[in-house]
């Protein structure tokens, strides 16, 4: 570059309000002053030039010192927003705001050759230290979603074999617990969490469907059987009511109890009560079958 160039160069840096964007700029030309200051043959008119420049320079130097102490209080500034971000646990947000440093430091300006190498090291040091972290972090979510599928995987089959339990007493509580752990399992990956859940969603709503059906078929068995009950209890009345006592009849009373016990269940709201009625009946029909044999 020839001299009238560098001091209007020179000239033109040390009249900037910001030397931010010509850092570049402003190294080539401390450069340049060095080599300058050491010409011993020059013109009486290169002289001049050199004279001028170095006056645009002592402009120029003091800004870019201050320049080179803004550049450092601000790299260690951000240094010390990005040793922050180290303890997060919200690594979406974190990386956002890690870029965004990392944007600002570059554009931070230089400081002197070995400030920016120690300042460059010490913000690469804490940025892949981050990113380590943030690596481990989505290695154990990722272990973590893939053990949660795994665990739902086999809870969806326990509910399938649910479907062909017959005992649906058993099979209610079997169907909370396994709801419990669905809940303790944790969340699958997003693509797999929504169709697991379907599935066992499905496989609930059967079962349920199922112990309905279930249950309305055992309250029509229990109106067939209070029927029954009902009918053995009116024999008995009516052998209490004759008491003849003869071997037909007492043969026919006993094996009332035998009919009685093959009626089966009736249903907790009545099976007690006709119970209570029936024995009390044939109880007495045999309490005066004592009396009469004496």
């Amino acid at each position: 570059m020839k001299k009238e160039e560098l001091v209007a160069l020179v000239k033109e840096l040390s009249e900037l309000e910001s030397l931010t964007e010509r850092s570049a700029d402003v190294a080539f030309v401390k450069r340049e002053c060095v080599r300058l200051n050491k010409l011993d043959d020059v013109t009486f008119k290169e002289k001049e030039l050199i004279d001028e420049f170095n006056k645009y320079y002592d402009i120029l130097a003091q800004k870019a010192e201050s320049l080179n102490t803004s550049s450092l209080d601000e790299k260690k500034a951000l240094i010390e927003k990005a040793k922050i971000l180290l303890d997060t646990k919200n690594f979406k947000k974190a990386t956002e705001e890690m870029n965004s440093i990392f944007d600002q430091f570059k554009h931070a300006g230089r400081c002197s050759k070995e400030q920016d190498d120690e300042l460059w090291s010490g913000f690469r040091a804490i940025k892949n230290e981050f990113y380590d972290k943030r690596k481990a972090y989505y290695q154990e979510m990722d272990a973590k979603k893939s053990g949660a599928k795994e665990a739902k995987l086999a809870i969806i089959e326990e509910a399938k074999k649910l479907l062909e339990e017959k005992n649906f007493k058993n099979a209610n509580i079997k169907m909370t617990e396994l709801l419990e752990r669905w809940k303790k399992a944790g969340f699958a990956a997003k693509e797999d969490n929504d169709a697991l859940w379907e599935s066992f969603r499905t496989i609930r709503n059967e079962f349920f469907d199922n112990r309905r059906a279930y249950n309305a078929e055992v309250k029509k068995s229990y109106a067939g059987r209070i029927e029954a009950k009902q009918e053995l209890i009116k024999k008995a009345h009516i052998a209490l009511a004759n008491s003849t006592f003869t071997k037909e009849e007492v043969t026919s009373v006993k094996q009332l109890r035998e009919d009685w016990k093959k009626v089966g269940f009736a249903g907790k709201e009545k099976d007690d009560a006709l119970w209570e009625e029936f024995h009390s009946v044939v109880n007495k029909y045999f309490d005066e079958l004592k009396s009469y044999s004496k």
